[in-house]
């Protein structure tokens, strides 16, 4: 709201429905504004990633499964949105 003190809160959240998605009480923007569409395994493991994060704050490499490719897409994005412990 700071930067749009003028704003009514009902059309900021309406932008911010728009572009980004909550996940755990905090907006980040949608996958598709990141990579510039809507395909693709870096947006898949983005999505996923971010569904995990829905569900818990913590994310075991197990939910990836057996699929390397997939836990090597998903890691950027680990790594930008959360801390490995």
């Amino acid at each position: 709201k700071h930067l749009a003190p003028d704003n009514p809160v009902d059309e900021i959240l309406e932008v911010l429905k728009s572009c980004a998605q909550i996940v755990q009480g905090l907006w980040v923007a949608k996958s598709s504004l990141v990579y510039d569409t809507n395909n693709g395994v870096e947006v898949l493991a983005r999505n996923f990633v971010l569904y995990e994060f829905t569900k818990s704050t913590l994310i075991k490499k197990s939910v990836f499964g057996r699929r390397p490719e997939f836990l090597k897409a998903a890691t950027p994005v680990l790594k930008s949105l959360a801390v490995e412990r």
